[in-house]
């Protein structure tokens, strides 16, 4: 039997803070197995996450960034949120499509809620492009797929009566 000691225990709780702050496991293993601070693997997310709030700032209006704003700080713990929050890069069809469909009736109410959401400046075309970039900048592929879903979901279907 392989006995582990408390040097692989911190390292398992390391790589599993990591991943809970979004770190993929090829960047904790590039990382490295030092136990010290990677710091300069914290500034690159938030150097990258000021790029996307920079890019957002060019194509949504001010009443969108206020709605948005105002979206997150009121953000509740709807269970299909949370699942959102923790779908891994590679689920399955069904778990996406089911997750999309769950998603729909509270992406309904935020924009009824924030109207200004949807408001953009400039070019729609180039807006929606900018959008796309900073969603895949800060969701994984199947959480963008899901995303993509709602919104096609709500464009094709009518509001329930």
């Amino acid at each position: 039997m392989k006995r582990y000691g408390v040097a692989h225990l911190v390292r398992l709780l390391r790589i599993q803070r990591l991943t809970d702050l979004g770190f993929s496991l090829a960047q904790i293993a590039e990382m490295g197995a030092a136990d010290e601070h990677p710091g300069k693997a914290f500034r690159t997310p938030d150097a990258d996450l000021a790029s996307t709030i920079e890019r957002l700032k060019r194509v949504l209006s001010p009443s969108a960034i206020t709605a948005y704003k105002d979206m997150l700080e009121g953000c509740d713990t709807d269970p299909a949120l949370v699942e959102f929050d923790r779908l891994p890069a590679d689920a399955d069809e069904r778990t996406r499509a089911g997750l999309a469909r769950r998603m729909v009736p509270h992406a309904r109410e935020l924009y009824t809620r924030y109207p200004g959401v949807q408001q953009m400046k400039g070019n729609a075309r180039s807006a929606a492009r900018t959008v796309q970039a900073a969603l895949a900048d800060l969701y994984n592929p199947a959480q963008v797929e899901v995303l993509t879903r709602v919104g096609r979901l709500i464009e094709t279907s009518a509001e329930p009566g």
